[in-house]
C-alpha cells in the first residue's frame, strides 16, 4: 500500500519538512516532529531517520538509505552544508516539483485508457473469434476438402497454437511491468532508440538535468561539479554517458554544446545566465518552460498510440474476417 500512495506521501512529507525547517527547527528536530505523520510505512521510517540524527550521524548519512522517499532530490544536495532554511526551500521546491510530475504522469494514464482499451478489446475479440467461430468454419472446410488460401491456413495455425501464443505475451507483459517497477536503466535505453518515445524521453531528460542543475548552482555549487552531479542522476543514459565526460572549456556554454543532445534554446539560455552571473536562475526559468514541452511531447505520443491501436485492430480483425470467408467465396466462385 506504500507504494501504491508513495507519491502522495512524499509531496505531504516535502511539504511538512518545509514548514518545520523554516520555521527554525534543526533537520533532527523536524523529522522527530513528524511522529503523527498519517502514513505509517513513511512514519516508521521517519522515526528511525529521526533517531540516527539525534545519535550524531549527518544528514547525507542518514537519508542514503531511504531512496524511495528521498530519491526525488539529487545526492549532492545532501552532501551541502545548508542551514534549516535553505534545506526548507529545497523540499517546498521538490514537493511543488513532484506533484507537477504526478499531475502530468496522471493526465498521461487517463489519455493512454483509451488506446490501452481499444487494443484489450480487439485482441479479446480476436481471441473468441479463434476459441469459439473459427473451428466451425474449420470443420466445414475440411468436410469440403478444398485447397484453403494462405490467409486461411495461417489463421488455422494460429488457432492451434492460441495458448501457447497467450503464456507468452503474458510473460511478455509481465516482464515489462517487473522492469517498469524497478525503473530499470534498460526501459530507457531501449525507449531512447524507438524515434517518437526517444523524443519524448529525450525532452524528459533536458528538463530533469536543467531542474537540477539550477537548484545545484543555486546552492553554491561550482557549475562544472553541479553538471557531473545533476548528470549522475539521469536515468536518460545517453545524455547522462555524455556529460560525465564532459571536457572543461572556457565557458559552460562552449562545454554543453558539444554534448550534441541540447536543443538550442537550453544553450542560449545557459550563455545569457554566464554573462548576467546568475545561470541557476536563468535555468530554473527555463525549466519552467520546458515543462510545457515535456507535457506536449507526452500528448504527441498519445496521439500516435491511438491511431496506432485502431491500426493494429482493424488489420487483425479484417484479417480474421477475410481468413474465415475467403474459401467460402473461392468455391461460390468454383460452382459459378
Amino acid at each position: 500500500m506504500f507504494f501504491i500512495r508513495r507519491t502522495r506521501a512524499i509531496i505531504l512529507l516535502y511539504s511538512q519538512l518545509s514548514v518545520l525547517l523554516r520555521s527554525g527547527m534543526t533537520p533532527a528536530e523536524a523529522f522527530s516532529a513528524l511522529e503523527d505523520f498519517p502514513f505509517s510505512a513513511v512514519r516508521r521510517r521517519l522515526e528511525v531517520l529521526g533517531r540516527t540524527l539525534r545519535e550524531g550521524a549527518s544528514l547525507a548519512e542518514a537519508v542514503v538509505g531511504y531512496p524511495e522517499l528521498f530519491g526525488h532530490i539529487p545526492q549532492a544536495v545532501w552532501q551541502q552544508e545548508l542551514s534549516s532554511a535553505d534545506l526548507g526551500k529545497v523540499f517546498a521546491e521538490f514537493a511543488e516539483e513532484t506533484e507537477k510530475v504526478s499531475e502530468m504522469k496522471r493526465r498521461l494514464k487517463r489519455a493512454m485508457a483509451y488506446p490501452l482499451t481499444t487494443l484489450t478489446l480487439g485482441f479479446f475479440v480476436m481471441g473468441m473469434l479463434l476459441v469459439f467461430v473459427f473451428p466451425s468454419f474449420e470443420k466445414m472446410y475440411d468436410d469440403f476438402g478444398a485447397v484453403l488460401p494462405g490467409p486461411t491456413r495461417a489463421l488455422i495455425g494460429l488457432s492451434h497454437y492460441l495458448g501457447e501464443l497467450a503464456l507468452a505475451v503474458l510473460g511478455f507483459l509481465l516482464l515489462i511491468l517487473v522492469l517498469w517497477d524497478k525503473k530499470s536503466i534498460f526501459i530507457y535505453a531501449i525507449g531512447g532508440r524507438l524515434p517518437i518515445l526517444g523524443s519524448v524521453l529525450r525532452r524528459l531528460g533536458v528538463y530533469s538535468f536543467a531542474r537540477d542543475l539550477s537548484l545545484l548552482i543555486n546552492l553554491g555549487m561550482p557549475e562544472f561539479q553541479a553538471v557531473y552531479h545533476a548528470a549522475a542522476g539521469l536515468r536518460y543514459l545517453p545524455l547522462s554517458r555524455r556529460l560525465l565526460k564532459l571536457e572543461q572549456k572556457d565557458s559552460l556554454k562552449a562545454s554543453l554544446s558539444e554534448v550534441g543532445i541540447f536543443p538550442h534554446l537550453f544553450l542560449q539560455v545557459v550563455g545569457v545566465g554566464e554573462r548576467s552571473g546568475k545561470v541557476g536562475e536563468v535555468l530554473r526559468e527555463f525549466s519552467r518552460y520546458y515543462e510545457k514541452e515535456v507535457e506536449s511531447s507526452y500528448f504527441r505520443l498519445l496521439l500516435v498510440t491511438e491511431v496506432l491501436a485502431l491500426v493494429v485492430v482493424a488489420i487483425l480483425i479484417g484479417w480474421a474476417v477475410m481468413a474465415m470467408y475467403l474459401p467460402i467465396f473461392r468455391m461460390a466462385g468454383a460452382l459459378g
